[in-house]
């Protein structure tokens, strides 16, 4: 008999690592699909269909649900629907012990909004990236002035997003329907993008990884060749205590990623956007990369069976990303975690076209320059000193930090 089970609910392709996890921890996977076609599922179909299958799976079923929300970002709605399904399931399940891993109702409501995200964490005191929202007119009148980085407030995965000083630099936001509805102007800012990683296990905020990724340019080109890199994220860090603001101030449990800009001028960290999407599997992807544990290791942690064991962690995650589906990642003496494709055009709103290749390496920190060389004599000369760039940028913020697994992990 099994000790329950584990209903992700959202995307297929986040879902199956945390099914393959969910089987070796003795719970029977489930798995509801958020999207009828290129629209979410209404967050009364969804409450359904979760208590249909649970029902479906007989009393061992019944005696501990564990729903993880895998919401698609790209689909205007799917996180909020997801939210507020999960949020009646106490009520449609009331004779079960049910775990809910998904944004509150109203921390998704404002998540999937920038402009109410901004607006959000200036109210909490966070320092983020100076922003101003204005309407598609007044931004299709810009000219001139210092560069600023323009977005649409409900996309996500680069869609919607120009850079430049006028508005002959901002054709590809102004095309998209729902800059109707304002657009977010923001401070263009010399420094690193980053995104730290956290899971909120109500007042417990564990550190999961630090990702860095290449410098802001001008012209900003999305899908082109780019890097990003994973590390362990040490509890005393500014970039931890960052995230953990964020979650304290949102009703958020499950995974939390914090976006934003390290600015090279004062070494500052300006959050520009917060994701509490796709809560459990790219949480498992980031502590497998940066710990070296396995995935059910992280979802029994997750899951609250395990503790924090007190282990030290060197590992570093990269990715590489390229527009280009025939073009795979190179092959290196490394960890190979695995590849995802994405169909850009698929995107909601988009107006770019062919695919982006994400491929995911790990790897401890003593062989990134092996690895640098190897790119390097492979003609990824960019790649190998985009790497060597990121991993100086983590030294310095997180020397021989404790991984997810490590002690200390215990913030709130």
């Amino acid at each position: 008999m099994s000790a329950g089970v584990l209903v992700t609910v959202g995307s297929s392709r986040q879902a199956r690592p945390l099914a393959v996890a969910a089987a070796s921890l003795d719970l029977d996977p489930m798995h509801i699909d958020d999207r009828a076609g290129s629209t979410c599922v209404s967050p009364e179909d969804l409450v359904a269909s979760i208590v249909a299958a649970v029902r479906r799976g007989g009393r061992a079923a019944l005696s501990a649900v564990h729903v993880v929300s895998v919401a698609r970002a790209s689909t205007p709605g799917a996180v909020l629907a997801v939210a507020r399904a999960c949020e009646h399931l106490a009520a449609a399940l009331p004779d079960t012990a049910l775990t809910v891993f998904a944004p509150s109702t109203e921390a998704a409501r404002i998540f999937e909004d920038k402009w109410l995200t901004y607006e959000h964490l200036v109210g909490a005191g966070v320092q983020v990236v100076p922003s101003r929202l204005v309407t598609g007119t007044e931004l299709a009148g810009w000219r001139g002035g210092p560069p600023v980085v323009v977005k649409v407030r409900d996309h996500t995965g680069g869609v919607g997003v120009a850079a430049g000083c006028s508005a002959d630099d901002f054709g590809s936001v102004l095309t998209v329907p729902s800059s109707a509805n304002g657009v977010l102007v923001a401070e263009f800012i010399d420094g690193l993008e980053f995104s730290v990683k956290v899971l909120v296990l109500g007042d417990l905020v564990l550190p999961v990884a630090l990702v860095l990724k290449e410098p802001t340019r001008l012209p900003l080109v999305h899908g082109d060749w780019k890097v990003k890199m994973s590390a362990p994220l040490h509890v005393e860090s500014r970039p931890y205590q960052l995230a953990a603001a964020v979650a304290r101030s949102t009703g958020v449990a499950g995974y939390l990623s914090v976006e934003g800009i390290l600015r090279c001028s004062d070494g500052a960290w300006l959050v520009s956007e917060v994701a509490a999407r796709r809560t459990g599997s790219h949480a498992i992807a980031d502590a497998v990369s940066t710990s070296g544990a396995t995935e059910a290791a992280i979802l029994s942690l997750l899951l609250g069976r395990s503790r924090p064991a007190g282990q030290a962690g060197s590992r570093i995650g990269f990715t590489l990303v390229g527009r280009d589906a025939a073009r795979k990642g190179p092959v290196l003496d490394v960890d190979h975690l695995g590849e995802d494709v994405d169909d850009l055009s698929a995107l909601a709103g988009s107006t770019l076209s062919g695919v982006r290749t994400r491929t995911h390496y790990a790897c401890d920190r003593s062989a990134l320059p092996k690895v640098c060389a190897q790119l390097a004599g492979d003609g990824e000369g960019h790649a190998a000193s985009a790497l060597r760039e990121l991993l100086a940028g983590h030294e310095s913020v997180t020397a021989e930090a404790p991984c997810l697994l490590g002690s200390g992990t215990g913030g709130s």
